[in-house]
């Protein structure tokens, strides 16, 4: 799709015999509570739009991923598939997604806490200036993200 060569893939693993796992980034829908009549009307135009007809069209027209896993067994969805494999590939990632989310002791709250942030971009700075080893920086990334993010994503970091 579109003008230029593209691919996509799953992460590659530290650690062999690992299930794949990548983040899942995607659209989000939001409502903001206002009169009842507002309420009603917002909640029927997000049904519409999350709808597995809606989001086949949508996903088959636009490229991106739809937000609901029903819409691959859509016979539009997957005749958009096999002819898009790039696509096809993206969408067989699904299974393995998690969601980048911030963690407390409650749970997931909002995206990755800035200090992981933080840890990978300094990461990163010293893979480009080659003042760490691919595998120094693999493991800095395992230990302080382990650290950081605590048992809720400890299959990440197995």
């Amino acid at each position: 799709m579109g003008s230029f060569d593209w691919s996509v893939t799953l992460p590659p693993l530290g650690t062999a015999g690992l299930e794949p796992v990548t983040i899942q980034y995607g659209p989000n829908m939001v409502a903001f509570n206002t009169t009842e009549a507002e309420n009603a009307a917002t909640w029927e135009f997000i049904k519409f739009l999350a709808s597995p007809d809606s989001q086949a069209y949508w996903a088959s027209t636009s490229g991106n991923l739809p937000t609901r896993l029903s819409v691959g067994g859509s016979g539009e969805y997957a005749e958009f598939l096999a002819a898009n494999p790039v696509v096809a590939d993206a969408w067989a990632t699904l299974p393995f997604a998690v969601s980048e989310l911030q963690m407390n002791d409650l749970g997931n709250v909002g995206p990755a806490p800035f200090s992981l942030r933080v840890v990978m971009q300094d990461v990163k700075a010293e893979i480009l200036t080659q003042n760490i080893t691919r595998e120094d920086a693999q493991q800095k990334l395992i230990d302080d993200g382990a650290a950081i993010l605590g048992p809720h994503y400890a299959r990440l970091f197995d």
